[in-house]
Formats: structure tokens, C-alpha cells, sequence
């Protein structure tokens, strides 16, 4: 059944997509509060 595989990869995609966006702004975040430190 291909489009079992097809909705795999999807939900595959979408968690990847979420952690990456969340390591993003985490990271974004984390920055501005060293900057904000510095100064």
C-alpha cells in the first residue's frame, strides 16, 4: 500500500520541519539574550 508509505514520509517531514523550526527560534532566542548581555 503506497499511500501508507506516502503518509509516513509526510508525518516524517512535518516532525522534522517542527524540531527544526523549533531549534531555529531556540537558537534565535538565545542570541538575543547574549547580545543583550553583552551590552
Amino acid at each position: 500500500m503506497p499511500e501508507v508509505h506516502i503518509f509516513k514520509m509526510f508525518v516524517l517531514l512535518k516532525i522534522f520541519l517542527y524540531c527544526k523550526i523549533q531549534t531555529c527560534t531556540d537558537f534565535y532566542f538565545k542570541r538575543q539574550k547574549l547580545m543583550r548581555h553583552e551590552k
